[in-house]
């Protein structure tokens, strides 16, 4: 097996890539949302069979503090062979080295390399070999540092052939019966693409993250994501006619990301943020999609995992090989 990059057009990647579960972050439609972002959209081949082995979304832009560019393959590459094929690892490799190859040719300062590969001793051996191997600095991190990259953890939940009153089952007794006692009690919930809903999503954003004491995007960033992804939808939680939960959620290939959310913390008993969850995976239950990712979490210690991991088990928690930074 002989790995090379090649460009492609967008109609080009978009075929490989509804073709396969490639994440939202490597999907061709994303530099729309990081619009101030250039990018080049990659296939990875094997030229001994012809045939194309994975993709590369990298994108790049200038950074001022860095002095030069930062080219980013946020969870990417991705390969579409099986890791426990016998070829995998020779793919894999390569497919490092290559990349490293181009993020020269393109005159980057810093490339930060985020496979989509699950943690494993092969996986951590292949980037600490690359680490090694590379003619330039190099850094593989198997756990983030302070707001760099994403987090290493996703919590992912399947739902491919299931029906809502399945999968609602497989919930435990006592989350089931919050939500239904919520429900009885008058909580409302709907699935919605109005663009004119971000205002009020934007007041939860803001209200949920003074609270926690966290930044956020713009309001433009929420609106520019439902344009590069019409059909993005809200999941929208109300009381009384007023709305006090939501979450944005972004489908993209086989998968349902549950992206962004905030809730005014008004009613807790009511358990409004949890049945808008449920709301989440009845309507990509609904549209055939086989998976829903509730997005990352820090660890098994973190709050958020033991909540998450009400709704799609402690087999839902996907652990990523990490990232590998490359200082020319």
């Amino acid at each position: 097996m002989k790995i090379a990059l090649k460009p492609a057009d967008q109609s080009t990647y978009v075929q490989y890539e509804n073709a396969h579960s490639v994440p939202l972050l490597q999907d061709a439609n994303w530099v729309q949302v990081k619009n101030n972002w250039e990018n080049q959209l990659l296939t990875i081949e094997d030229t001994d069979s012809g045939q194309v082995v994975g993709l590369a979304n990298l994108m790049w832009i200038e950074d001022k503090k860095l002095g030069g560019k930062f080219g980013y393959v946020s969870r990417g590459p991705v390969l579409f062979i099986d890791p426990e094929d016998a070829e995998f690892s020779s793919a894999a490799s390569q497919t490092l080295t290559e990349m490293q190859k181009y993020g020269e040719t393109l005159g980057l300062k810093l490339l930060r390399i985020e496979p989509n590969w699950e943690y494993s001793e092969q996986t951590r051996a292949l980037m600490e070999a690359a680490e090694k191997s590379f003619p330039y600095d190099a850094h593989y991190r198997t756990e983030p540092e302070p707001a760099l990259g994403q987090l290493y953890y996703d919590m992912l939940g399947g739902v491919e052939g299931l029906t809502y009153e399945e999968w609602f089952q497989s919930l435990g007794s006592r989350l089931r019966s919050k939500i239904r006692k919520g429900l009885r009690e008058g909580v409302e919930t709907d699935i919605s693409s109005d663009p004119a809903l971000t205002e009020r999503f934007y007041e939860l954003v803001v209200e949920t993250c003074e609270r926690q004491q966290i930044g956020h995007r713009p309001k433009e960033y929420f609106y520019g994501l439902l344009k590069a992804y019409p059909e993005s939808f809200y999941s929208v939680g109300r009381y009384e006619g007023q709305i006090l939960a939501m979450s944005l959620n972004v489908p993209c290939t086989d998968t349902v990301y549950y992206l962004y959310a905030a809730n005014s913390l008004q009613q807790p008993k009511l358990n409004i943020p949890s049945i808008m969850v449920a709301e989440v995976f009845k309507e990509a239950i609904a549209r055939g999609f086989k998976y829903v990712t509730l997005g990352g979490v820090h660890g098994v210690e973190d709050k958020l995992y033991t909540y998450k991991r009400l709704f799609v088990g402690e087999k839902g928690l996907f652990k990523y090989v990490g990232e590998l930074d490359i200082k020319y």
